[in-house]
């Protein structure tokens, strides 16, 4: 509901020629990061229940598609083409630890990637985008602009960059460098070496997390604490490549770090569910590996 309201006068927000906002009085929210939790969530409920079906195409997975087509029909138009990139890799990931078959998943990948380039080949500032970062000399003070931009602030960093807050670019030369550009100003200010620590940062979260989805038992559980995972490592992956130049600009945030309150909020819900699975996986271990006491019978493994 509340990503069709972006699209409502008066409501919905206009920015930098984008409906991605929704303004209540004093409080302004971006619906589509609420709707990437909402969406595994009920990915992960509607997955476990029908386990045993998703071998069937139209009986199994075509349901899931229909829920998840529904969200990317109305985030595409706002427009959001990089959360809808994050959005199909989540899906992707939650679908292959699900059990789905090999086949239906080369189905959603070719559906996607075809699906990916109708996208960039209807809108011509996403033709300038892909031709930008094939060439960002090509366009150096439009299209390139932002790309050349980032790339000086990387380079200028250094191995231990030029001091916290003492980087130039922020002021003089780039926008939105505190949102969708924040990793080239990290690089800048903290140099090669604080740009690797918060990589290693993502990868330590990344790795927990996944071993956190391996050892619970139950398989909702299981899927949530991979989409949850994947939400952010996927996101924070995509954010580094395009400030780095290897995949073209999307407007994406590097969870947890740059700034926005939508997506801080729903990063530490998402955070918040992962450590209650956490729990679970420790309980069912102290459950497991503690010697049972007297008068109580051993717990039974299926």
């Amino acid at each position: 509901v509340m990503l069709v309201f972006v699209f409502v006068p008066g409501i919905g927000v206009l920015i930098n020629g984008a409906r991605r906002w929704i303004r209540l009085g004093p409080i302004q929210f971006q619906p589509s990061e609420f709707a990437k939790l909402a969406l595994i969530i009920v990915l992960a409920k509607k997955l476990s229940e029908r386990a045993h079906a998703l071998k069937s195409f139209v009986k199994g997975l075509l349901p899931h598609l229909a829920i998840v087509g529904v969200v990317l029909g109305l985030i595409a138009p706002e427009p959001d083409l990089g959360t809808c990139l994050v959005i199909g890799f989540i899906t992707f990931v939650m679908f292959v630890v699900a059990g789905v078959p090999v086949k239906h998943l080369g189905f959603f990948m070719t559906a996607g990637v075809i699906l990916a380039i109708i996208a960039v080949v209807v809108e011509p500032y996403r033709v300038r985008r892909v031709l930008v970062f094939l060439d960002p000399e090509s366009d150096p003070l439009r299209s390139g602009y932002q790309l050349l931009q980032s790339l000086i602030s990387v380079g200028s960093g250094g191995l231990f960059g030029v001091g916290l807050g003492q980087g130039p670019q922020k002021y003089l030369y780039m926008s939105e460098m505190r949102t969708d550009f924040i990793f080239s100003a990290i690089c800048e200010e903290l140099g090669l070496v604080g740009g690797t620590v918060i990589v290693l940062l993502y990868v330590l979260f990344v790795w927990l997390g996944y071993c956190v989805a391996t050892r619970v038992s139950d398989l909702y559980a299981c899927l949530l604490a991979t989409g949850i995972t994947t939400m952010i490592g996927g996101q924070a992956l995509f954010h580094i490549v395009v400030v780095l130049g290897m995949a073209p600009t999307k407007g994406l945030t590097l969870p947890l770090i740059s700034w926005g309150g939508s997506s801080l909020v729903v990063n530490l819900i998402a955070i918040g569910i992962l450590l209650s699975v956490a729990r679970v996986v420790e309980t069912e271990f102290m459950a497991y590996s503690m010697p049972p006491r007297r008068g109580r019978p051993a717990p039974v493994t299926a």
